[in-house]
């Protein structure tokens, strides 16, 4: 709703952007050789180009986000400074982090980080590289 201050001056608040952030597997980092990535045709270029057509449409949707990529052995001190370096209003974890039953111990690790740093955003669980936006409107 405009305020007005007086000698014409009106100002309008405008809602700031909701702000994601997803942490997933840096795609760099992935070994596209199993059987179940062949299978899926999935390569790091695709993955990337998927996540950016993702962003996109998130984007569009009104929301800010950011990517916070990570590997199977990252120092959880990058995940905890991006956790505190915003107030989000919702955190992802990407699927290739809970999926796998190799990185079962980061998973649980990222979520408790969430849980702990984060503990007012909701948690959104995306089906795939282009599952984001769905996982952001189910819970915003």
């Amino acid at each position: 709703m405009p305020a007005t201050l007086g000698a014409g001056v009106t100002l309008r608040f405008v809602p700031s952007a909701q702000q994601v952030l997803v942490v997933g597997f840096d795609p760099n980092s992935v070994d596209f050789s199993t059987p179940e990535m062949v299978a899926a045709h999935l390569t790091a270029e695709v993955v990337l180009a998927g996540i950016a057509a993702e962003d996109e449409r998130i984007r569009a949707l009104g929301y800010a986000v950011e990517r916070c990529h990570i590997t199977p052995d990252t120092d959880l001190r990058v995940v905890r400074e991006r956790l505190t370096a915003n107030r989000w209003d919702a955190v992802l974890i990407g699927a290739g982090l809970r999926t796998r039953p190799q990185a079962l111990l980061l998973f649980e690790q990222v979520l408790n980080l969430v849980h702990e740093l984060a503990p007012g955003a909701r948690i959104g669980l995306p089906d795939g590289p282009t599952g984001a936006a769905d996982a952001i409107q189910r819970w915003l």
